[in-house]
């Protein structure tokens, strides 16, 4: 996963959910050139990119799923309570 952010809490934490997740990531710097961030997209062939709207209109990535992290989140509110029939943790 590439990660484009400007050095903060969010970026913190979403290199630690990445790692906990078992995950790796490509750290991008929103600071460099548009043709240095571009052949690092190219080169290292991550799945997809974590920015904000403001940084992706900078990187414009042209192929790779973007997750955005100033986007308003799903609701939950709507999904069952309970738990799928025939899920049981294992013992």
């Amino acid at each position: 996963m590439a990660v484009c952010l400007h050095r903060s809490t969010d970026m913190v934490v979403a290199l630690l959910a990445i790692l906990k997740a078992g995950g790796a990531y490509v750290p991008v710097d929103p600071d460099l050139p548009a043709s240095r961030q571009h052949h690092m997209l190219d080169d290292s062939a991550p799945v997809a990119l974590l920015t904000t709207q403001a940084l992706l209109d900078v990187i414009a990535p042209s192929s790779l799923p973007v997750l955005l992290l100033d986007t308003p989140r799903r609701s939950t509110d709507a999904l069952p309570n309970h738990q799928p029939a025939g899920q049981r943790p294992e013992a």
